[in-house]
């Protein structure tokens, strides 16, 4: 049996569980995926993988902990100082706790923009709203995939000025400096959780402009009806996303790739999307 779970704080709404049990049974394989509540987030892990965890995914508020706790880590998971899969170093003893970090998250957006969503991402032009860590796990592979150029809008724009020099094709920018309609405009804000849509500038959305929202739910979220409102071409929510990074965890840990498109068609069901 591989033994995964999920760790987060509060952790009891997660999908994870049904997504990677749903990957296992395609797959013919022996998983029992769990969620775990964090208290101790060093001792939760050390417990886990000390108990034969094989892998262990990490949500809020412990991705930044779980960057600091893993002794090896990704390029990307350093660019983005944060951390949503852990599994134990080849070699390493469990006692050791000798842990290597990545982050799956910029490539499930990448994937279910792309492939799911049709989106071609080479020589876009992008605007990403938000410098934190949600931000920052996605912008290295926006510029793996071949955009033309990310433009992050933050409303302290000091914080997304500190971007500027650690990832490629970044620039911030402010309301009054973007000034034209973007291809991609992604929102990686927590204005929706108190019912806001984030500022745009006034020329950011045109006809041919795609509205992607990295939470994801049934109903539009402010910044999706503002979008729908400004017509653009087409709005999009992050439960593909949700999918196409457990995905990569899960190949990860277990060296196989699942279908993701039956597990994304189950969860709108489930979650109550219209057809």
């Amino acid at each position: 049996m591989i033994r995964l779970a999920v760790i987060g704080k509060p952790v009891e709404h997660s999908r994870s569980p049904d997504i990677h049990h749903a990957f296992a049974a395609a797959l013919g394989l022996d998983v029992r995926y769990e969620r775990i509540l964090g208290t101790s987030f060093v001792d939760d892990c050390r417990r886990f993988f000390g108990e034969g965890g094989v892998g262990l995914n990490v949500t809020v508020p412990f991705k930044e902990d779980a960057f600091e706790l893993a002794a090896t880590r990704t390029a990307r998971a350093e660019l983005a100082q944060a951390v949503n899969t852990l599994y134990l170093t080849p070699g390493a003893a469990a006692d050791a706790l000798a842990l290597t970090g990545d982050t799956t998250d910029g490539a499930g957006l990448v994937a279910d923009l792309e492939a799911n969503h049709g989106v071609g991402l080479q020589g876009q032009r992008v605007l990403v709203l938000g410098a934190g860590g949600a931000v920052r796990g996605v912008l290295d592979d926006l510029a793996e995939a071949g955009v033309a150029r990310i433009d992050v809008l933050n409303r302290t724009h000091a914080r997304a000025e500190a971007l500027e020099g650690r990832f490629r094709r970044v620039r911030a920018v402010t309301v009054d400096t973007a000034g034209e309609a973007y291809d991609v405009i992604i929102n990686g804000t927590s204005t929706g959780l108190v019912g806001e849509a984030p500022v745009l500038p006034a020329e950011a959305v045109d006809a041919q402009t795609v509205g992607y929202e990295m939470v994801y739910g049934p109903l539009d979220t402010p910044f999706m009806a503002d979008l729908r409102r400004r017509v653009a071409a087409r709005l999009a929510d992050g439960l593909g996303m949700l999918v196409e990074q457990a995905s990569r965890s899960f190949e990860i840990w277990t060296g196989a790739r699942p279908d993701t498109g039956p597990v994304i068609a189950e969860l709108r069901v489930a979650l109550g999307y219209g057809s």
